[in-house]
């Protein structure tokens, strides 16, 4: 028999909401008390196992308050960055099997040690709102690297936004895609998959131009990858 978001949430609460509560969002913890669906996320993400989703909530939940996801709102991020979300960190379209899909162009990035944390809870942000608009949908995560170069690609966070999808958006991620990754930038990649746990690496397929559309159709392209 399946477990049911209630099974979960008296699992949870029993388990850890009172020793643990101070490393939770208030939010978040009474989110866990009402929203079933956002409790049957954590459920099938985990194969209906319900000690592996009881430890994702506390995880995820701590994840959570660590970034101010659910706290911080559009308007604590400065302009540049919603510029640049709208160039290139946004959904449009849908992959073969009807997944949505989240579009990261990497060229309109670049590296900030600076305000590398900012754009960890900004980045956050903009998935963790595009769940809460879509809570019955299943994502592609595309990074489009084309044109891309080494001064794009920061190692620390492109290992942020992979551990979020894969460890901390419950059953969001469908597969995520990296397009046309030139030579130059492989030994980066090989660097970034030596970190990577199974439950990371499971998810990515590397494509290029004449790949691409085994995933995604050509009318659901940007122009460059027909």
């Amino acid at each position: 028999m399946a477990t049911t978001p209630s099974e979960l949430r008296e699992k949870f609460l029993e388990k850890f909401a009172v020793s643990q509560s101070s490393n939770y969002n208030l939010k978040d913890l009474e989110r866990v008390k009402t929203d079933d669906q956002w409790l049957k996320q954590f459920l099938t993400h985990q194969d209906n196992d319900l000690e592996k989703s009881c430890s994702m909530v506390d995880k995820v939940l701590k994840w959570r308050k660590n970034y101010e996801v659910g706290e911080l709102k559009k308007d604590d991020f400065p302009d540049d960055l919603h510029k640049r979300a709208d160039e290139g960190l946004y959904v449009k379209n849908e992959d073969k099997s009807g997944n949505m899909i989240f579009y990261f162009k990497v060229n309109t990035h670049k590296k900030e040690p600076a305000r590398l944390e900012l754009v960890k809870k900004f980045i956050a942000f903009q998935l963790d709102e595009t769940a809460k608009a879509n809570p019955d949908e299943k994502f592609v995560l595309v990074f489009d690297l084309y044109k891309s170069t080494p001064a794009h690609i920061d190692n620390d966070l492109t290992k942020f936004v992979l551990s979020t999808v894969a460890q901390y958006m419950p059953n969001f991620i469908a597969y995520v895609v990296l397009y046309d990754m030139a030579a130059i930038l492989v030994p980066i990649w090989k660097i970034i998959q030596a970190w990577m746990s199974n439950d990371i690496s499971k998810h990515i397929k590397v494509v290029k131009k004449k790949e691409i559309k085994n995933y995604i159709d050509e009318d659901n392209l940007w122009d460059h990858m027909k």
